[in-house]
This record gives C-alpha cells, structure tokens and sequence, in this order.
C-alpha cells in the first residue's frame, strides 16, 4: 500500500529524478552487460547520452510512451529477450515502475530537459557493399546552371557546366523527398522529416550567400512537397499528415493550416501569380486554395486513384496533375478559380503503371512525365500527344526537371543514377501547330442547320461490316440499320468536328489518319462514341 501512495505520487506529483532514481537501477541491474567498454548488444546505459543512442536494435525508449519502449518490454517479458538474462536479478516491480513512471513523464535527464521526442534511434544494419543513395528529387534553377538532388539527408547543388558538386547541404533528418527553387534562383527549400514523428522544411541560399539554413517545423509526420511562392515570401508545406501549412518566411512564422484532404499531400505547387496552390493527394483530389485567405476554392475529383504530382502551365491557364490511375488530366483554372468554374479539357492514358512524376516547361510547349513502368515521356503540352518516348530507364525516374530554354531534360533515378537527354528545338513535323497558351480557340461556326426530318436517309445494304464493304452516306445525312451482332458500317466522304447523330444506336466513330490528324488525335485520346 505505501509503494502504492509512491507510485501515485511519481506520476501525478514529481517524475522521478534520472541521476537520483533512475541512474541507481541501471548500475544495480543493468551496467554489468550495458557499459561504454562492453556494449552487449551495442547498448550501453553508463550515462544518459549513451542510453538515448540506443543499442543494435534501436532505441530502447519511447519518451512519454513506457508501455511502448522497448526497456520495459524486455523487462516485464513482453519482447524477446527477456532482461535481465536468465540466472541474473530482476529488478523489483516497484523499480520497474519508477522506470515506468520516468519515461511516461519525457524520460528527462540529469538536467531536467525532456529528450527530444522527434529523434528516431534506428537498428544498425551492416551493408555488405557500398550503396549509391537513391534520388528522391530533383530541380533545375530558373537560369538552367545549377541542379539540386535530393537523398537521404542531405541535397546536392550540382553546376551542370562540367557536372561538380558545388555545394553539398547534410544533415537533413530522414528522407528528403521534395526539393524547390525560388523564381529568382537565390533559395532552395528541401522537404524531409522522419515518419510518424515530425516534417520539417529547410531554406537554403542556392546563390552562394552566406547565410545559415533556416527550418520550418510543424508537421506531425514527413514532409514530400514544400514550394516558395513566386515573391519568395510564402512557404507552403504538405506531407502524410494531410495538412498544408503556409509560412512566413522571413518571420519563419506558421500563418495558416489549410485542412481538407483526407490523404497524404504529394505534391504543391503556386499559380505563377501567387493567388492560388494546387495541392494533389492521397484522397484522389486536387484542391485549388486561395493563398491569401486559406479559404479552399475547388475540389477537382475527376481521378480515380491516389494523385502523386502536378504543374501549372507557366501562364497559370491550365493545371496537369497525374498519378496512380496512369492518366494525365488538365484543368483550365480560371482567375479567380471558384468551384465549378475550372472545367477538365483533357483526359489522356499516359503510362502502364502509375506515374510518378509530371513536369511542365517554361515555355509551355512540353510537359515530361514518368511512370513506375521506367518510362520517362515528352508530350506536346497543348494537344497531349506524344512527342517522345526515351529508352528504358534503369530504375524508377524519381526526378524530373527540364531546363530553362527546354533544350535538355534530367532524369534522377532510384538506384542513385542521373543523366541528361537532349530535347528537339522544334515540333515533330507530324505535330499540330501549337495553340497560343493564353489563346482560347473561337467555337466552330456551322451555319444554319437543316431540319433533321429534311436529312436524306440512307438505309445499310448488307454485307457491311468490313471497311471495304462500308455503305456509303453523305454528310450531313441520317444512315438506318438493323441491330444485330454483326459489326454495320458505313463510310462519310468527308467529316468535320461537328456532332453528329446517328439514328438507331450507339456506334463507334473511326476517322482515317490522314483525313484529319487533329480529329483523329482526340480519338486517340478518348474514344469517340456519338449517339
């Protein structure tokens, strides 16, 4: 009954004291095996710096968490082995409850400062050969001379005149899995964190100044997206804990939480006039938000599956974003980008498997995507058709990034390659001329349209399901036939983009290629099916 009263008094009075009741347990049950000559299992609980290290399989405690640490595990018989060893003595319930009592309470030290909650103490494996770190991802300065790839802990800032490394930042905690310039090319933010205990954002100068890194840090697990907008003063951060937060970035102050996805947040990016974010998640939604407000404007819900990335174009018209479902779909996002005013205009089949990344280049005139099939891919950005598909890559493409006057693309892979392609200065001559990207193009004027009782009507004359025994209409014109399991065609002199309908039942439209390539693209694209 009295260790009762003490115990109660350890959790809801005073902790107990590490030097004063901890230290004492350790050297009476623990120190024998556990010391900074011996390290039995690469443990040592000599002093409070070497018991927060942790052993060969990680740490052995979980601040504020007892019933979670592995110490305690092992001593109450929870977790193999049990410890002391077999033959050795235990330590008595009360001193495991006051060990208890002293990790629920922080697991604070001899100074009394609580240890760092956010400090992940991880098993140490033995590589058998030395491993090239993979690639997460990469970014292209806005003048093309500098690339930034990000790894494990730390970026590289590569000067791609003569590929050296001319900076190297290290010690980010966990995977870097975002990396960003700012549009004048003098910061460079980086997205890491270790999961399920913080994220963390960190500013860089990219220029060569000498000042210090600066971190941003409010997220509850890894971050994957952090992105500058446009005047540099605004960081917005997005990662597994569905939160988007906006930052001041000089006053290195949290201004808001955009809340709303119910999914992890892959990937962020600012209209080029700083108005809106697009951010693409977990939940298979994009949301469009106002930056200045963090009011959420749109929810664009057309994908089927998780959104990895997406881009604006660079007048901030369109919006690309791409993922799991293998397609690219583009948005026109209005100017003030209210719900139901940002209509889909494509909807294209882009890889076999899911796409990683998506890129857009500052021309406008190519967007670059890759897949988990190692395929990396440049599309005519206004009409979606293919321009070029390059060879197969070694690994998964992590990392996209185009160069400022679009003449080379770099490609960053998981197995810790990286490469440069060449890009074509002009069009394939079989591509459509582009469409001005702030153009929209005028609504075809038909004219007057006759009556469609008036239409003369051209009935099937069987056999006519193969190509060269299609029944021959004219346009525009109304063709009859009778339902059956055989394929009923019939053959237009000519064809326009006009809709047309077809009277009986729903048929599938074929246009010859070389009758009209535009035509025949969206076809490619999406199946055209008239009624």
């Amino acid at each position: 009954m009295v260790m009762s009263c003490a115990l109660t008094a350890w959790s809801a009075e005073v902790a107990p004291d590490f030097a004063k009741d901890v230290a004492p347990i350790f050297t009476k049950y623990c120190t024998g095996c556990h010391n900074d000559s011996d390290k039995e299992g690469k443990l040592s609980l000599e002093s409070y710096a070497a018991l927060l290290k942790g052993g060969a399989k990680g740490g052995v405690v979980t601040p504020g968490q007892a019933e979670l640490s592995r110490m305690v595990r092992m001593l109450t018989g929870l977790t193999e082995p049990k410890m002391p060893p077999k033959g050795e003595e235990s330590p008595k319930p009360a001193e495991i409850e006051v060990l208890k009592a002293w990790i629920g309470a922080g697991a604070k030290g001899p100074s009394g400062a609580a240890a760092d909650p956010t400090m992940l103490v991880t098993p140490q494996v033995k590589l058998l050969a030395p491993a090239k770190l993979p690639i997460n991802a990469i970014a292209m300065s806005p003048d093309g001379k500098l690339l930034a790839i990000a790894r494990q802990g730390e970026v590289e800032l590569l000067a791609l005149t003569g590929r050296k490394t001319r900076e190297k930042f290290s010690g980010l905690r966990g995977s870097v899995n975002g990396v960003a310039f700012s549009r004048d090319g003098k910061l460079l933010v980086a997205a890491a964190g270790e999961p399920g205990l913080f994220g963390e954002a960190t500013i860089f100068p990219a220029d060569g100044a000498n000042s210090l890194p600066v971190t941003f840090r409010g997220h509850k697990d890894s971050l994957y997206a952090a992105a500058l907008s446009p005047d540099g003063t605004i960081l917005a951060t997005g990662g597994y804990d569905s939160a988007i937060k906006l930052w001041n970035v000089k006053e290195v102050k949290e201004l808001r939480t955009l809340e709303g996805h119910n999914g992890a947040v892959f990937e962020l990016a600012f209209r080029p006039d700083g108005k809106v974010l697009a951010s693409a998640s977990g939940d298979r939604t994009v949301k469009l938000w106002n930056v200045a407000t963090g009011e959420r404007l749109d929810t664009l819900k057309e994908s089927q599956k998780e959104l990895y990335t997406l881009a604006f174009s660079p007048d901030g018209s369109r919006l690309a974003a791409a993922g799991v479902d293998n397609r690219i779909r583009v948005w026109r996002v209005t100017p003030v980008a209210k719900e139901g005013s940002n209509p889909l205009l494509e909807s294209v089949f882009a890889h076999e498997t899911p796409v990683l990344r998506l890129v857009w280049s500052a021309d406008g005139r190519t967007i670059a995507t890759c897949g988990e099939d190692r395929l990396v891919k440049l599309w005519n950005a206004d009409t979606l058709t293919i321009r070029q598909t390059l060879p197969k890559q070694s690994d998964w493409a992590s990392g996209l990034a185009i160069s400022a006057k679009a003449d080379s693309l770099a490609v960053g892979r998981i197995d810790g390659s990286l490469e440069a392609y060449p890009l074509a200065a002009t069009a394939a001559a079989n591509e459509q001329p582009l469409v001005p990207l702030a153009e929209t193009p005028p609504p075809v004027d038909y004219g007057p349209q006759p009556a469609v009782d008036a239409l003369p009507k051209v009935a099937e004359a069987e056999p006519n399901d193969l190509p060269g025994q299609a029944t021959p209409i004219s346009a525009p014109g109304i063709a009859t036939a009778k339902i059956s399991v055989d394929h009923d065609l019939f053959r237009f002199a000519a064809i326009s983009e006009q809709v047309t309908r077809l009277l009986g039942a729903p048929v599938d439209l074929v246009v010859e290629p070389a009758r009209n390539p535009r035509m025949q693209a969206q076809i490619d694209r999406d199946r055209l099916r008239v009624y």
